[in-house]
C-alpha cells in the first residue's frame, strides 16, 4: 500500500497549489490517494486540478463549528479509509481550533482516535 495525503484547507490558495502540487509536480507518483478537504461545498470541475483516481475531493467538513465528537463521526464517515492516511497536510486560513492538535509520530497506536499506520502526522480532535 503506498502513501496517503490528506490536505485541509484544499480549497484555499496554497491548499489548492498543494493539491496541484501532488497531483502534477515532479514526484507525482509519490501518493497512491489524495484526500482534499474543503469546508464548503466545491464542484471538482471548478478547481481546474486534471481528473485523477488518486484524488477524492471531500467538502464539508467543518473544524471551527462542531464538536469534538461530531467532527469525528464526519470524519470517519467522509473519509472511510481514514486509517491508511500517511501524511496529514493543514493548509487552512487559520490555526485549527484548540481541540485539533497535528501531531508527529512514529508509528500506528492501535486504540487510538484518527490515526494514520506510518509516520508522518496526526489529526487529534
Amino acid at each position: 500500500m503506498g502513501k496517503h495525503a490528506i490536505v485541509f484547507g484544499a480549497s484555499g490558495i496554497q491548499g489548492w497549489a498543494f493539491v496541484n502540487e501532488l497531483l502534477c509536480g515532479e514526484d507525482t507518483n509519490e501518493f497512491s490517494n489524495i484526500t482534499a478537504l474543503t469546508n464548503r461545498a466545491l464542484p471538482p470541475e471548478y478547481t481546474l486540478w486534471p481528473e485523477s483516481s488518486r484524488l477524492r475531493l471531500v467538502p464539508g467538513l467543518d473544524l471551527v463549528n462542531n464538536s469534538r465528537e461530531e467532527l469525528e463521526d464526519q470524519f470517519k464517515k467522509k473519509v472511510p479509509d481514514v486509517e491508511s492516511i500517511t501524511h496529514v497536510y493543514f493548509c487552512g486560513k487559520y490555526e485549527p481550533p484548540a481541540r485539533v492538535k497535528l501531531t508527529r509520530i512514529t508509528q500506528h497506536t492501535s486504540g487510538s482516535r484518527i490515526k494514520p499506520k506510518k509516520s508522518g502526522l496526526i489529526l487529534e480532535c
